[in-house]
């Protein structure tokens, strides 16, 4: 395991078709892309394979055990960048806010409301629990509440 994010396999002997036993040399991994953008690596012990986040390994193996309800952050917002200075543990409230800082966020990215109204200064809310809404769509529901009563 480097600080840059690279995982070295270990030398093992592995066994032929005919039954002999050599080395296999380590060799740097190459990480897979998960869905949610960040890279794995599959480890074997005992024959046994488990997949491990890059970026949770690098933490582990540099800043040490992660507490318990902390997350490993990318400082940077780059999910592949799992450089042990683009790293550090925190909360998910810090994590997600990195997100919305980033531009990462699916929600923070998103321009315009489901109705289509543009998500800009003059139309949006922010309501106190920090979600958006649209003005306008909230002045029509408004209007249709007390045209109801």
């Amino acid at each position: 395991m480097s600080d840059q994010g690279r995982v070295r396999s270990e030398v093992r002997l592995v066994t032929a078709r005919n039954g002999s036993r050599r080395p296999f040399p380590e060799r740097i991994m190459k990480p897979a892309p998960n869905p949610d953008g960040s890279l794995y690596v599959n480890l074997s012990r005992d024959g046994k394979y488990k997949s491990f986040k890059v970026h949770c390994l690098v933490a582990l193996t540099f800043i040490g055990p992660r507490p318990e309800g902390l997350d490993v952050r990318h400082l940077d917002g780059d999910q592949v960048n799992n450089n042990l200075a683009n790293l550090a543990y925190g909360t998910r409230s810090e994590n997600a806010g990195d997100m919305v800082l980033h531009g990462t966020h699916n929600q923070a990215s998103k321009t315009h409301c489901p109705q289509g109204h543009l998500y800009d200064e003059v139309n949006t809310y922010v309501r106190p629990n920090g979600k958006r809404e649209c003005r306008e769509c909230r002045a029509e529901w408004h209007r249709t509440r007390s045209v109801e009563k």
